[in-house]
């Protein structure tokens, strides 16, 4: 197997000849088996660089950088596992993704992690993120693009990197590639002038566009004077003569521009080729200046601390970190380290909706903490308290899709789950997948998911002192069985507080394969790995036992519970409106 040419690659030897669409296709088919890290661990060799470096433009700190980079490798990773991520165009999508979660950040508490420029003011009905006028067409543009244009132009013209880079992630010889490069080139324009025809807001710019785009790629000099007159007075028929302007080296900013937003200029002018060229002139002493210099923010993520970041996290298991976020297969053990305390925006921690994140530090690089095994939570069987029957697997199969029915209890490891502190119900003869209680009218086993990823709530509940198990989506609702005999389906009716709709978690008897695992979720993903460690998705709160009694420090309420979080979910800012759990 040939070394890795990519230059984004923190380890030499990788997966060299694998494009990264086969890479897509790899990922899910074997999760939970040996080797089902690698298709990740490749994607993030090869990507993490520039995502973490651009993520750092658009934070306070490097900590904040981290737990964003990771965000987006964590969203894009599930978006794959659900056949709706990248197939080739992965370093685009990780960017624009980072773009989007900062958005997210903009509007609620996160804010403080963002860059200051790009908080929005009080008065602000939107954030810096959003894509500018002139810049609307070129965006259209290349996301109406197949997705190995995109790949092809993004390395290519925004990168900066040699042509064998993108051949290498498409799986292309590099002459084929640069024939598709100017092909990929011609339909981005194609693409500009058909955005500028669907968009055009009078007859007048329609009339105009074949004009206009002739007239650009031919220059620009001697528009006629009707054309002339029609831009001086048209907006968009403006910024379209300024987005069809590809000359020089206008084609990459343009994209980054219209990609990026926010620091696409930092960002662009920051790659590897970029630099080398400019601190190889600066070397010559050609032209004075070695170009254009940025301060601060931009110079550090340009920094051997960001490639250190990058380089520690790739070689100390921070792919084992990312998987597991992916299936939610770590918890945080809160730890007395305030970058596990959720109390400072500069801290690696997390929000009600953030991700986890990488627990490096500047004073110790490489440092990462906490073990991947939940310190908390239920084991055991779900036993219903009207019939005195478990809550197992049709087929006792454990594959996405598999309803839940009842059975006369057992040690069958089907029947056994892990109730988590975040509130997933995770199955322990999978680990990998939970309840899914949004599917369909019978819960299912579906992925577990990360807290911030959109559906998180659907595998997740809340189980209250006196039994009753609420999907977090719907409070109105309760787990129920659909009949009183054994294989009836497990399925959600309206709480009325009957003994049929109450469960007990059972942990007199562990499942079969309970000690040899000594449940680390994933033992497999992660094994071999440093140990990682993920930020608790809300403030940590008690766990309620299994006979009901109160947590040390606590006392147990019912309806609505103040305080931080009233097992479950609570909420944020002060209050809860779950019924039951524990006031502090």
């Amino acid at each position: 197997m040939k070394e890795s040419p990519h230059p984004n690659s923190a380890h030499p030897g990788r997966l060299f000849g694998v494009p990264d669409e086969a890479l897509s296709g790899e990922i899910g088919k074997s999760l939970g088996k040996e080797g089902a890290h690698q298709p990740f661990e490749e994607l993030l060799a090869r990507h993490w660089r520039p995502v973490s470096e651009y993520a750092e433009l658009c934070t306070v700190s490097g900590h904040a950088a981290g737990i964003l980079a990771a965000a987006a490798f964590t969203r894009v990773f599930v978006d794959t596992l659900r056949l709706t991520g990248p197939s080739a165009a992965w370093r685009p999508e990780l960017l624009i993704t980072v773009h989007k979660i900062a958005e997210e950040w903009a509007v609620d508490r996160r804010r403080a992690w963002l860059h200051r420029r790009l908080r929005p003011r009080p008065d602000q009905t939107d954030t810096r993120l959003a894509v500018p006028e002139n810049r609307r067409l070129a965006n259209r543009a290349f996301m109406r693009l197949p997705e190995p244009a995109r790949c092809l132009l993004w390395h290519a013209e925004v990168d900066a990197e040699p042509l064998d880079v993108p051949a290498g992630l498409l799986g292309i010889d590099p002459e084929r590639a640069a024939a598709q490069l100017e092909l990929a080139r011609t339909r981005f324009r194609e693409a500009c002038v058909q955005a500028h025809r669907d968009l055009a807001p009078y007859e007048a710019c329609l009339q105009f566009s074949r004009l206009l785009d002739i007239s650009i790629h031919r220059g620009g000099a001697g528009l006629v004077p009707d054309l002339q007159r029609h831009i001086a007075r048209c907006d968009h028929c403006r910024y379209a003569a300024e987005q069809l302007d590809h000359s020089g080296d206008r084609l990459g900013v343009l994209i980054a521009e219209a990609v990026l937003v926010w620091e696409a200029r930092g960002y662009f002018d920051s790659r590897p080729t970029r630099r080398a060229a400019r601190d190889n002139d600066a070397e010559k002493g050609s032209g004075g200046s070695p170009g254009r210099r940025h301060g601060g923010r931009r110079r550090r993520a340009a920094s051997g601390g960001r490639r250190g970041l990058a380089a520690t996290l790739l070689g100390i298991g921070g792919c084992a970190l990312v998987i597991a976020l992916v299936v939610g297969l770590t918890t945080g053990d809160g730890g007395s380290d305030d970058r596990a305390s959720g109390t400072a925006p500069t801290a690696a921690t997390a929000s009600p909706t953030a991700s986890a994140s990488v627990t490096t530090s500047d004073t110790a690089p490489g440092t990462v903490t906490a073990d991947p095994a939940p310190t908390d939570g239920l084991r055991g069987r779900l036993r219903n308290n009207g019939d005195d029957l478990c809550i197992d697997l049709s087929g006792r199969r454990t594959v996405i899709g598999t309803g839940a029915a009842t059975a006369r209890c057992d040690s069958g490891a089907t029947q056994f789950w892990s109730y988590e502190p975040d509130g997933l119900m995770r199955s322990v003869a999978q680990p990998a997948y939970c309840l899914n209680s949004h599917r369909g009218p019978a819960l299912e086993l579906g992925l577990c998911t990360a807290s911030f990823v959109t559906g998180a709530e659907d595998v997740r509940y809340d189980l209250t002192l006196t039994g009753d198990l609420i999907p977090r989506w719907n409070q109105q609702l309760a787990v129920a069985p659909e009949g009183r005999e054994p294989g009836a389906e497990v399925v959600l009716r309206p709480r009325d507080g009957r003994p049929v709709q109450r469960w007990t978690f059972d942990t007199s008897v562990a499942p079969p394969r309970f000690q040899s695992v000594a449940y680390t979720t994933g033992s497999q993903l992660l094994a071999g790995s440093t140990r990682v460690a993920a930020l608790p998705s809300a403030p940590p709160s008690p766990t309620p036992t299994a006979t009901g009694s109160p947590a040390p420090g606590g006392e147990p309420c019912e309806g609505d519970c103040d305080g931080d979080d009233g097992r479950g979910h609570g909420g944020w800012d002060g209050w809860g409106d779950r019924d039951g759990g524990y006031r502090p």
